[in-house]
């Protein structure tokens, strides 16, 4: 029973661990996954802001580069086209920098293909009015001007940047409503697995606990038990020794310990055969006939009964050898014997006395005897006779039991045995 509780509590440790190792790989897991999603969301949010930057950048340079042309082409000074090559030379940075960054989206790539040619035609128109200005002067660049080519090319960039960093704004919260919403579920994910694993872990400690609680009380009952057991062997008038398969003592009673003067803990792990040596049982016997003052060269006889026990499985464990003391049976049945003989011996001779004076009387040796008196001394002499032959065959019984009859054994032809065995008994039946 203590085995089967341990098995439950050691399985149920690793049913928690096991259950606890899959939460947390649980929970690990989902923080992997979802913090490996959250930095690509940000590197999203990251670079949708850095394309929006740019757009902006690409807006404010064409703008910058317009300025500078229109102030070129009023004032024909040369210092106001320093803005115009300063933006051309970041305008051409920046778009490289956009066409690789939208490669990556079909969509932004496809609309930044459009956008592009917008653009180099606002950048050619700028380069017309710089060199109307230079080759032709002022009124060549006020007809320029006064063209509504530059001013749908403006609004027409103006138009597709803002579709674009509209589109990338609505992205942008798109993308951070994702973030958020995912934040929430890895938060849930994880307090959710981590309730869970507590509630497990709380349900086997309890039940961990309850389970050695009812080791501790049926490990108290097996000590009690084991007590009263030991009580019982100790007190039976028996030797009990238990050995292994090997004949190592295991166990001994305090019968065994009273006969063989040795302790438990001294035959305790010591061979069987040990007990068996000729000049140790003597010496032994001398020690325990003096102690419960026998004579020293007595015989004692034992009945020696040995068994084997087995654990799970049936599988020979060791054996349980028990020992009876026959030298008080052994004394008892000598004196039913002596009894036995004494009465028989002392019933003989005044049993051949009243079957004689029986005799006499019925033989008319005193006298006839009336008829009624003469039936009752006839009826006395039978069963004086009976009671004879009795104690002759108890006498006879008695020495074929002690040995001093020899019976020889031979083949005998069982109807003449009957035969004759009826025919002594005839007369005695027809006497009667």
């Amino acid at each position: 029973m203590i085995m089967v509780m341990i098995g439950r509590i050691r399985l149920w440790i690793i049913a928690a661990s096991v259950v606890s190792l899959a939460a947390l790989s649980a929970v690990s897991w989902l923080s992997y996954r979802n913090t490996k999603e959250l930095i690509a969301a940000n590197q999203r949010l990251a670079r949708a802001h850095k394309m929006i930057e740019d757009l902006a950048a690409l807006h404010v340079l064409l703008d910058g580069a317009e300025t500078s042309c229109r102030d070129y082409a009023l004032s024909g000074r040369i210092e106001s086209l320093k803005p115009y090559e300063a933006a051309l030379a970041q305008l051409d940075v920046t778009m490289q920098v956009l066409r690789r960054d939208l490669a990556a989206d079909p969509n932004r790539s496809r609309q930044f293909q459009e956008l592009e040619p917008v653009v180099n035609a606002r950048l050619e128109t700028m380069k017309e009015l710089v060199q109307a200005r230079s080759a032709s002067g002022l009124e060549a660049a006020v007809r320029v001007l006064q063209s509504d080519r530059g001013k749908k090319l403006t609004d027409e960039i103006r138009q597709q940047i803002s579709i674009v960093q509209t589109e990338e704004r609505n992205d942008l919260l798109d993308r951070e409503r994702e973030s958020r919403e995912r934040a929430r579920s890895t938060i849930l994910g994880v307090g959710v697995t981590c309730l869970l694993g507590i509630v497990l872990l709380l349900t086997a400690s309890l039940v961990i606990v309850r389970l050695n609680r009812q080791s501790e009380s049926d490990h108290i009952a097996l000590q009690n038990a084991e007590r009263i057991q030991r009580t019982i062997l100790n007190s039976a008038a028996y030797s009990m020794i238990s050995t292994d398969k090997t004949g190592l003592i295991l166990t001994v009673n305090a019968a065994t310990e009273k006969w063989l003067q040795y302790r438990g803990a001294e035959l305790a792990g010591s061979s069987i055969l040990g007990l068996h040596d000729a000049a140790e049982l003597h010496s032994r016997g001398v020690q325990l006939t003096r102690a419960m003052g026998m004579p020293v060269g007595g015989d004692y006889q034992a009945l020696v009964t040995k068994a084997g026990y087995g654990v799970a499985g049936n599988d020979l464990a060791g054996y349980l050898m028990i020992a009876t003391d026959l030298s008080e049976q052994r004394a008892i049945e000598k004196m039913k014997d002596e009894f036995v003989s004494v009465v028989s011996h002392e019933l003989r001779t005044p049993l051949a006395s009243i079957k004689g004076a029986l005799g006499l009387l019925v033989g008319g040796v005193t006298g006839p005897l009336p008829p009624k008196a003469g039936e009752m001394a006839q009826i006395a002499l039978s069963n004086s006779d009976r009671l004879s032959r009795l104690v002759d065959d108890v006498l006879d019984l008695q020495r074929i039991e002690s040995g001093r009859i020899t019976i020889d054994k031979r083949l005998c032809n069982v109807a003449a045995l009957m035969k004759e065995s009826s025919e002594s008994v005839r007369l005695v039946a027809e006497g009667e």
